[in-house]
């Protein structure tokens, strides 16, 4: 039991080593997530933009509150209606190169927080019709 802890213990200090120099009370920005992905830290590049990809879209679905419906009156969850609509077959490099050339696009704007570019970047590539 013990040793279990303390090999939990090491496996968070290794994974704070292995993340990008953040302070603790900042938000990764456009400038930080495009150094990670066009580094060559394919890892963490793919994760923060798919994490983001089902965060959007997991809160979209939270957003519609449930109906009762039907003669037993059950409660149902209506369409929901997303932000962006990535098409099916769509591949993790596929959708980093749709986040790099868009923040190489709007270097303007990459002080600001990459969650927000990546759903920009989403929001303009894979507009749901």
């Amino acid at each position: 039991m013990r040793w279990n802890r303390v090999w939990l213990a090491g496996a968070f200090i290794a994974v704070g080593w292995a993340s990008p120099a953040l302070s603790q009370d900042s938000f990764l920005t456009g400038e930080n997530l495009l150094a990670e992905c066009t580094r060559g830290n394919e890892n963490f590049c793919f994760g923060y933009i798919v994490g983001v990809a089902d965060g959007i879209s997991t809160t979209d679905r939270l957003k519609v509150p449930p109906v009762r419906r039907g003669a037993g009156n059950t409660l149902v969850r209506p369409d929901v209606r997303f932000t962006f609509c990535i098409t099916e077959g769509t591949t993790m490099p596929q959708l980093r190169e749709v986040v790099v050339v868009f923040l190489e696009d709007k270097s303007a704007h990459m002080r600001r927080t990459a969650s927000s570019l990546v759903r920009a970047a989403f929001l303009e590539t894979y507009p749901c019709k």
